[in-house]
């Protein structure tokens, strides 16, 4: 496990992660962007921007784990419906 500072929303964090250095610094990268995007307009606590964020991205992370299963599930019906066209010889 790796420790590693990092700044999010102009705030310094100590973080521990399995995650390589190039996936937390995406991952920080993220949060930073919804954070500014969130608190652009407002002048909220460090803590009511967090939760906004975290909403944020949380809506989109169910709307993408919907469309996943929308498409595992016309790839499934597809392959379903190869099936019923084979004819045996």
């Amino acid at each position: 496990m790796q420790e590693t500072t990092q700044t999010i929303y102009g705030k310094s964090i100590r973080l521990k992660s399995d995650l390589t250095s190039d996936r937390v610094d995406a991952v920080v990268k993220r949060l930073n962007t919804e954070m500014e995007s969130v608190g652009q307009d407002r002048r909220s606590a460090y803590e009511e921007v967090l939760l906004l964020a975290a909403l944020n991205m949380t809506e989109d992370l169910l709307a993408l784990e919907a469309e996943y299963r929308q498409l595992a599930d016309i790839l499934d019906d597809d392959a379903f419906s190869d099936k019923d066209t084979e004819t045996e010889t």
